[in-house]
């Protein structure tokens, strides 16, 4: 889902390197990390991400155990 938004270029990952690899999130077994620009689209897109697939799978986001952080 989150590499879908990327390529209709909704959400915005995070430039890595002189190649400019994009790294939009990271996972290790039932973590998630979301990696993205500052920007109030991204969080909207992101939520709406999230909440598609607690609709699609069943499987519930802790929002109250989940953070967000940022960089200006």
């Amino acid at each position: 889902m989150i590499r879908l938004q990327e390529t209709i270029d909704v959400f915005k990952g995070f430039l890595v390197g002189s190649q400019e690899l994009v790294v939009s999130h990271l996972q290790y077994v039932v973590d998630t990390m979301f990696i993205g620009e500052l920007l109030a689209k991204n969080l909207y897109y992101l939520k709406t991400i999230l909440w598609s697939f607690e609709l699609a799978f069943g499987l519930g986001v802790n929002l109250y155990k989940s953070s967000v952080w940022g960089q200006c």
